[in-house]
């Protein structure tokens, strides 16, 4: 974040402690990218999804083409485009000449609801929630299990955290 030099900065901390990409400010200078210290940062340089604005059939006369294929689904640029990403170009799946990252899917949150990633991992392996209520189920996961997070030691204060020994017996993931 540190090293983006528009102002105000195009990657940047929001009150969550998530690090989240504004797109209308990114110049697309890839500085993040390049230091950022998880190599999570990726620059788009071609025109993201061109497949889906493609009009020739991959089977002449037996497959649908890609263009008629996002009509069918009432799209507007991509089969799986988001509503709920309405105030970003590409409805904050991608721009050509910028840098992307993972949100955290930071539209579901403020609603209170987790990432998609962890309602739909097949292995309840993944869980979000509140690191600062000691009743929450990752809270309570960081008490049980001996955990780890990467980097930790360049001072980055992650709040991504890995337990290595964790085998669920059901699902009871947080809302």
């Amino acid at each position: 974040m540190e090293v983006c030099p528009v102002e105000p900065k195009a990657m940047h901390k929001v009150e969550n402690g998530m690090t989240m990409h504004n797109l209308s400010r990114c110049i697309g200078c890839r500085l993040c990218e390049e230091n950022c210290p998880y190599g999570v940062i990726h620059y788009n340089a071609e025109e993201p999804h061109a497949f889906w604005r493609d009009d020739t059939a991959l089977i002449p006369d037996c497959t649908s083409t890609p263009v008629k294929t996002t009509q069918k689904v009432d799209s507007k640029v991509i089969p799986y485009y988001s509503p709920d990403r309405d105030h970003y170009t590409y409805q904050g799946i991608r721009e050509k000449n910028k840098v992307e990252k993972c949100t955290f899917c930071d539209h579901r949150v403020e609603r209170g609801m987790a990432p998609y990633c962890n309602e739909v991992c097949p292995y309840d392996a993944r869980y979000f929630g509140d690191l600062e209520d000691p009743e929450s189920t990752v809270s309570k996961l960081l008490n049980e299990y001996p955990y780890q997070r990467l980097k930790e030691d360049l001072g980055t204060e992650p709040r991504v955290y890995y337990i290595r020994n964790y085998k669920p017996q059901k699902s009871n993931r947080e809302g």
